[in-house]
């Protein structure tokens, strides 16, 4: 299959470049995976942002097919949904031609549950270059079955006398402070030996940190065992802190493909909110899926530096909740604002299929 040069992104891969650069990677040339999205360097971690996002020219023009899909929990039937939001923002990045242009927006819908082993193709649908806006629909089906279908806008950033948003909350602790998952389980081993069982279950069954990419630290440390035997909970307020680095490097990367490493991580943990006013007790969920998503990228940032997710649940009702989202940077600006409905249902109530 063709791949796309790495100037296309601007994204730094000197290594890919050479013969002897790819034969390092373990990869003849001509099968290389678009090179934008590869780390430099031999023995390439698979769960790294790159080869998450990693897409290879379909057998038609405008469409690309994923190197491989994730799932969110090992048990977990369907494909995490993050990572077909991010590998849309990059199918849809691939047909923008100027690379002034940065995405501003995507609205998409989960049609049904994306099979992680089946065969799967992203079609880009060109439905507007103009001077300041283009658009694309992006389309994910597997074997003529339709998984996703979203609408992406990009811009070419203007200058504008109107700039001002909405202030970061205070009294957020530094990330530095925080425990992430991984981290959180180990203390929490260390300091009682009785939650070893527990936690060595939680550690097989669960990704560190829901999406191994990237490093995630929850300002509530309950969060980080919310819905494990671990977890003692009792209601709370449908709202939740937690800040979001990318484990790797994307030093000279595209602005757009800070975004679809953000739009990867959107999606993990975002629908707890909604759940946090039950508790953890009282109901059995046998269902959460999600339904549609939308974001806003506002201002430049780099998803490698850690961004504030506050997440917030304005309504649930008739098995549906609703989450909003915003991003800070770590000066205080909001740069990207998200939200998501979703599908909770319980054991007991109406069958578990959509």
């Amino acid at each position: 299959k063709a791949t796309v040069s790495v100037l296309n992104w601007g994204y730094s891969c000197p290594m890919l470049l050479t013969t002897a650069g790819r034969r390092a990677c373990h990869e003849p040339a001509s099968s290389r995976l678009l090179p934008v999205f590869e780390r430099a360097f031999a023995g390439y971690n698979r769960r790294h942002i790159a080869a998450a996002l990693d897409l290879r020219r379909g057998g038609e023009d405008g469409t690309f097919v994923p190197k491989h899909f994730d799932k969110p929990l090992k048990y977990a039937r369907s494909v995490y949904g993050g990572q077909i939001l991010g590998q849309a923002v990059a199918a849809a990045a691939h047909t923008i031609d100027d690379k002034a242009f940065e995405v501003h927006s995507i609205h998409g819908y989960f049609i049904h549950g994306g099979m992680p082993h089946n065969p799967a193709e992203y079609a880009v649908q060109r439905t507007r270059d103009g001077r300041s806006f283009a658009h694309r629909g992006v389309n994910l089906t597997q074997q003529g079955r339709p998984v996703f279908s979203a609408q992406l806008s990009f811009h070419a950033p203007e200058t504008s006398p109107l700039d001002h948003h909405s202030a970061m909350p205070d009294g957020i602790p530094a990330p530095e402070t925080l425990h992430s998952r991984r981290s959180y389980l180990s203390h929490l081993a260390d300091a009682d030996v009785t939650k070893a069982k527990a936690i060595e279950r939680i550690r097989h069954s669960q990704y560190d940190d829901m999406t191994p990419a990237f490093d995630i630290r929850y300002v509530d440390e309950r969060d980080a065992v919310w819905w494990t035997p671990l977890s003692q909970d009792t209601a709370r307020d449908p709202v939740m802190f937690q800040w979001v680095r990318c484990r790797d490097d994307l030093t000279g990367a595209h602005q757009s493909f800070h975004a679809a490493a953000l739009a990867y991580a959107s999606d993990a943990g975002i629908i707890l909110p909604a759940l946090l006013p039950l508790g953890t007790t009282e109901h059995a969920i046998a269902m959460i899926t999600s339904v549609d998503h939308a974001m806003w990228f506002h201002s430049a940032f780099r998803a490698d530096e850690w961004l504030l997710f506050e997440l917030r649940s304005h309504r649930a009702a008739h098995g549906r909740a609703l989450i909003r989202g915003t991003v800070y940077r770590q000066d205080g600006v909001l740069c990207a604002s998200l939200m998501q409905e979703a599908l909770i249902r319980w054991k007991g109530k109406p069958p578990a299929r959509l």
